[in-house]
């Protein structure tokens, strides 16, 4: 039986974390025309430098390729170097032996979309035992029915405001 795929995304979000921790955002360099010289995703300042967790070197004359850090060896790996064919004898590629690459592939937005889906029926289920003030007999707290109602007001859609 396959993980579910919540389960695997904790693992590759655990282990990408691993490699590059951190909050993750788009930086670098342009000029005024928008001629951009740098781009890559980094990490905040980790008290000497920014971390770049994926950037792009150049390939060939026009072209570029994903480069992940390789932090054992102090310094960014090409994807090239890192690739994985779905059989040997042929050039197809069907992945990226980084975990940063393997995290970036499995959130993808149908599993994040099915795993917002899914916290927002938990989320319905946990509101409705709320308004009733349900609480299981296992867990006799009050602090369950206030943790549940902090919960849901946290993750609830926000509501439009009034025109």
């Amino acid at each position: 039986m396959a993980d579910h795929p919540l389960d695997t995304l904790r693992h590759l979000a655990a282990e990408a974390a691993e490699h590059a921790p951190g909050r993750w955002f788009w930086s670098g360099v342009s000029t005024g025309s928008g001629t951009i010289h740098l781009a890559h995703i980094g990490t905040p300042d980790q008290g000497v430098m920014q971390w770049t967790v994926m950037g792009f070197q150049r390939k060939g004359l026009h072209g570029a390729q994903p480069a992940f850090n390789d932090w054992d060896r102090h310094r960014t790996r090409p994807a090239a170097e890192m690739l994985i064919h779905e059989v040997p004898y042929r050039n197809d590629i069907v992945g990226i032996d980084h975990p940063v690459a393997r995290w970036l592939a499995a959130a993808d937005p149908t599993t994040v979309r099915d795993l917002i889906d899914d916290l927002n029926e938990a989320l319905g289920l946990l509101d409705r035992f709320v308004q009733v003030g349900y609480v299981p007999a296992l867990i006799p707290h009050d602090s369950l029915v206030e943790a549940g109602a902090a919960l849901v007001a946290k993750h609830r859609p926000k509501e439009p405001a009034d025109a």
